[in-house]
């Protein structure tokens, strides 16, 4: 029993030692229960849905709670988190080989209590002068990690989910007699 009163009483009262230190095990679990529900998550203000065009930095602070730490769940290509919580990212033109790709940031009081930034995320990595499409879509795009690639609209000469294949020319239009697809142009 330590120098425990309640235990040196329980022990008295039922002439049981081992049922005294069993109601002070329970009583040190119930402080320690008490003292870990009693942490509140930090509050945590930052946007719903990033919108990010791959090689352009997107820079927005997270606030809400103060005294905290960020922590990026999983690495993230580009990405930097200041522990002020200012977000810089700059997402490489490898972004859609990164398997799997996550934007998760863990953000944790001093007390242990934390809460998670899970955003949605619309990326635009076409190129070749190709643009994004699809601005109006809905949640049920986006993969198990809020992750959603737009659609690509490609100038004429190219082709591809990322607009980075040379189109051929002769297959879509064919000519009269012989046929010589060109190059598109870099």
């Amino acid at each position: 029993c330590g120098d425990d009163r309640e235990c040196f009483y329980d022990a008295a009262r039922t002439g049981s030692v081992a049922f005294a230190e069993m109601t002070l095990q329970s009583e040190t679990r119930f402080v320690e229960d008490k003292k870990e529900l009693g942490k509140v998550p930090p509050i945590i203000e930052g946007p719903l849905v990033i919108n990010v065009t791959v090689g352009d930095l997107v820079e927005f602070e997270l606030g809400g709670s103060e005294d905290v730490a960020y922590n990026v769940l999983e690495p993230t290509p580009g990405l930097l988190v200041n522990s002020n919580g200012s977000i810089r990212w700059n997402p490489p033109a490898s972004l859609r080989q990164t398997s799997p790709l996550r934007f998760r940031i863990i953000v944790s009081k001093i007390d242990g209590a934390s809460a998670e930034y899970w955003p949605y995320v619309r990326i635009c990595d076409c190129t070749n002068n190709g643009t994004c499409s699809g601005d109006d879509r809905s949640v049920e795009t986006y993969d198990a990690n809020r992750i959603y690639f737009l659609p690509c609209e490609c100038p004429n000469a190219y082709d591809g989910a990322r607009c980075d294949e040379d189109r051929d020319a002769c297959e879509t239009n064919p000519c009269v007699g012989e046929c010589h697809d060109r190059a598109a142009p870099q």
